[in-house]
């Protein structure tokens, strides 16, 4: 439906979108993109900075460890999620002061009781084009995300995409003295062993019998080694050593 001056003038006397779109039938995004050029933007938008390798290695770890991506077709907006578990409130918390550091805006957070998660949100088609630079997945993001490639990242982004994934992904074993991740992506498990290697570190690799999961661990000293390194900022996934302090 054609936008025309009767629609705009509802917009100059600041009548809200979900109103006009309720009287006329105009989508949403349309009314938006008019609103943009009577009003100016009424949303902030984020602000992408690659700079700092090691917080976008991070959040690429972040985001292929416990991310979501969903495109509106209605609405025209794209949306990133992250999920935290409800007993991970702390991370949750951490991961919002991270992100809004990260994009310049602060995102949306939730709970809900029905799957029992904590969402970190953001409308953006920035963010999501940040990721597809990063990362590759097919229908099933869970058996097939990956990196596109590790071999020319820095080694602050491959250090920082190990911290997000093992802050998501991740898992330790004190009695064990072990660290370790699991995966059901085939490509995302042999990556993570190449980037453990790459560091100087020998992890362990296999595979279960019965299902299509991967599992990469660190034993003993190597331990110690990982965590000084990683510094993983989920309070779960810390073991209280003195290389944390």
């Amino acid at each position: 439906m054609k936008v025309g001056e009767d629609i705009k003038d509802m917009i100059r006397k600041d009548i809200s979108l979900c109103e006009i779109n309720r009287k006329t039938g105009i989508a949403k995004s349309t009314l938006y993109h008019h609103y943009k050029k009577i009003k100016g933007r009424k949303y902030k938008l984020v602000q992408i900075s690659e700079e700092d390798k090691e917080k976008i290695g991070e959040f690429m770890g972040v985001f292929a460890g416990d991310g979501n991506y969903y495109f509106d077709k209605n609405k025209y907006q794209y949306k990133i999620r992250i999920y935290s578990g409800y007993y991970e409130g702390e991370y949750a918390n951490h991961l919002k002061n991270f992100l809004t550091e990260l994009f310049s805006k602060i995102p949306r957070v939730y709970s809900s009781s029905k799957s029992r998660v904590i969402v970190t949100e953001y409308y953006s088609k920035d963010i999501y084009y940040l990721i597809q630079k990063y990362l590759v997945w097919g229908d099933n993001k869970t058996k097939t995300v990956r990196l596109r490639e590790i071999q020319s990242l820095d080694k602050s982004f491959l250090i920082g995409f190990l911290r997000g994934l093992f802050d998501t992904d991740g898992g330790i074993h004190k009695p064990k003295n072990k660290v370790a991740f699991g995966t059901a992506s085939e490509k995302l498990a042999y990556q993570i062993k190449d980037i453990l290697s790459l560091l100087g570190m020998k992890p362990g690799f296999y595979k279960y019998k019965n299902k299509d999961f991967w599992y990469i661990d660190i034993y003993g000293k190597r331990t110690d080694r990982f965590m000084m390194l990683i510094r993983p900022n989920n309070p779960n996934k810390i073991i209280n050593r003195l290389t944390q302090l």
